[in-house]
């Protein structure tokens, strides 16, 4: 039966009356999933949304070359699966499969899949790694909660695979040069196969940041030395706001 104190404390659930989640709570079917079993994948018709009643659940992506990488793991109460059902689209984001679950033995395992391991990454710290140690027996991916220094977030994304232009939807595929002129710092990206010319903004000579500076394990050309860097940068500040925030 559906725990109606689940359902209450679930979002975009909880803003509604009570009697209107009593209603939910009676025509609610509850499912048990295996442990890594797939609740549903990308391009699945959108029909039904989701709310974690117990254990936990991944959702997880699939990069082109085939690598699946866990982008969130849900808890009670979280809702999930809604998305697709306000625009009546299929599902095109994610796959979701159960995760965690006390009392259920791997469905990978009893498949033949003993090879297959679960490598969690992304947000992690000392607590969430305790709390996963139950379900994850791949590994984890952890660096920032492990920094003593201050981070920044960046992601890199697949754009080529074997001289074929890919990328993931709302990216741009394929090789590209990334420029900057030496004069105003103005910063351009286009396309690997177009050629380009001086700055656009002041005349300046574009620099290609891209260059490569090793070859089959070998540098192409000597470091610069820390003086000259260290006046490249400077040189550059006055291009940098420095205005305190307030």
């Amino acid at each position: 039966m559906t725990d109606v104190h689940v359902l209450a404390s679930t979002q975009l659930i909880n803003e509604l009356p009570g009697d209107v989640i009593e209603s939910l709570r009676t025509q609610a079917e509850v499912r048990h999933f295996e442990r890594n079993e797939l609740i549903f994948q990308e391009g699945d018709r959108a029909e039904e949304l989701y709310v974690v009643q117990m254990g936990q659940v991944a959702i997880a992506t699939k990069s082109v070359d085939g690598r699946e990488s866990v982008v969130a793991v849900l808890e009670p109460p979280s809702l999930f699966g809604e998305l697709p059902l306000f625009d009546e689209a299929p599902r095109m984001e994610a796959d979701a499969l159960l995760f965690q679950e006390r009392g259920h033995g791997p469905a990978h395992d009893r498949a033949g899949h003993r090879h297959v391991k679960l490598f969690v990454s992304g947000g992690l710290d000392e607590g969430k790694i305790l709390d996963l140690n139950e379900a994850v027996d791949g590994g984890y991916g952890v660096g920032t909660a492990i920094s003593s220094a201050s981070t920044i977030d960046y992601s890199m994304d697949i754009v080529e695979v074997e001289g074929e232009a890919v990328a993931k939807r709302g990216k741009l595929s394929g090789g590209k040069h990334f420029l900057r002129c030496r004069a105003c710092g103005a910063e351009r990206v286009i396309p690997l196969d177009r050629p380009y010319g001086d700055c656009e903004a002041c005349g300046g000579a574009m620099e290609q940041l891209l260059a490569p500076v090793m070859r089959a394990g070998e540098p192409l050309a000597p470091p610069e030395p820390p003086r000259r860097l260290r006046e490249r940068v400077l040189a550059q500040l006055h291009r940098v706001g420095l205005d305190a925030a307030g």
